[in-house]
């Protein structure tokens, strides 16, 4: 979300300061995007280790997750970077960023990450190449069966499935459900869930709703047949939910974070939803698992994926830098201990 999202926080809150962060990181984008890169750009990535707490070392546990370990991502690419999703399976690694490009690498926490690469989104979907605002790639899923996968676009109205490997675009569906959602705070988070059914999560509360939509799609949300049945998500102290990610047992975690300057940028919570039933108009309700403040790590995290290692589940979360110079590109794995 954050170039052009910063804009609507700013206006109401913080007008100079959101103003210029978003110009800027607009400009930052599009200058990426206007520059060009080659279809499958291979890159050397570095990760710096970081403390979850700089004070204290020893430090490990916040709320019901226990640090692993984290790292400070950087590459000689500079189109890398913003990163919005991520899928996880095994030392893979995908990521997408806000302006329809994936990154991948491999990477096993003890040495270099290797094979990493970044390419864009195959054409179809993203309408123009050189409009960061066309690009607004937010929200991924991906079968892990087949490998195919799916996109949603901020802004576009639009979820999109690739075939695996991201080779080309299979099918497209504009959903007229998503059409009110906001420019700059749509289909933020989605995941599949191993019926087959979809869970996409509006960023934003739309004009005239109660909170934030929640849509749950009984099938491929690009099939023509597809049923959609809307809820509300109520998000944890307003924060705006940024991705989404299903436990092993059937739970979903959301990660929710708020711009506040000038003290801090960015807060962020990890909640939890327990399994519901699905009812038209129905609010859902978290519950607060972690608050990410000083002295812990702060930045804005927009990426979540969950893998599991000797039956525990592991939580990694990743944050867009927004192309800044003062921002940085975080990937924190954590232990659920909920």
């Amino acid at each position: 979300m954050q170039r052009l999202g910063l804009v609507i926080i700013a206006a109401a809150r913080y007008t100079a300061l959101g103003l210029l962060l978003a110009l800027y990181a607009l400009m930052r984008g599009s200058q990426y995007l206007e520059n060009g890169f080659p279809p499958n750009a291979h890159m050397r990535l570095s990760a710096t280790p970081v403390r979850l707490d700089s004070a204290d070392p020893q430090r490990t546990r916040l709320g019901a997750l226990e640090y692993q370990g984290g790292w400070i991502l950087r590459s000689d690419v500079p189109q890398f970077g913003g990163l919005s999703s991520l899928h996880v399976d095994g030392d893979g690694f995908t990521g997408l960023s806000d302006t329809g490009l994936l990154a991948t690498w491999r990477f096993d926490g003890h040495h270099p990450p290797r094979d990493a690469a970044v390419k864009p989104l195959p054409p179809g979907c993203l309408v123009n190449a050189r409009s960061k605002a066309s690009r607004d790639s937010e929200s991924m899923a991906i079968d892990p069966e087949h490998g195919q996968a799916w996109v949603g676009l901020e802004g576009r109205s639009r979820i999109c499935r690739y075939d695996a490997g991201f080779t080309r675009l299979a099918a497209m569906n504009i959903a007229p459900q998503m059409a009110h959602w906001p420019v700059n705070g749509g289909p933020e988070s989605m995941v599949r869930l191993p019926d087959g059914r979809f869970i996409v999560l509006c960023e934003d509360v739309p004009e005239g709703e109660p909170a934030r939509p929640v849509l749950i799609f009984d099938r491929d949300p690009t099939d023509p047949r597809v049923r959609v049945t809307q809820m509300y998500y109520d998000a944890p102290d307003d924060f705006s939910p940024s991705d989404m990610a299903r436990l092993p047992d059937g739970r979903l975690v959301v990660l929710n974070r708020v711009f506040t300057p000038p003290r801090h940028l960015f807060r962020t919570i990890v909640s939890l939803i327990e399994p519901f039933a699905v009812k038209a108009g129905a609010h859902i309700k978290p519950k607060v698992l972690a608050r990410f403040d000083p002295p812990f790590i702060t930045d804005n995290f927009e990426a979540l994926s969950i893998t599991t290692e000797h039956g525990v589940p592991m939580l990694w979360l990743m944050s867009d830098d927004n192309y800044m110079d003062f921002q940085r590109t975080f990937l924190l794995k954590f232990a659920f201990r909920g």
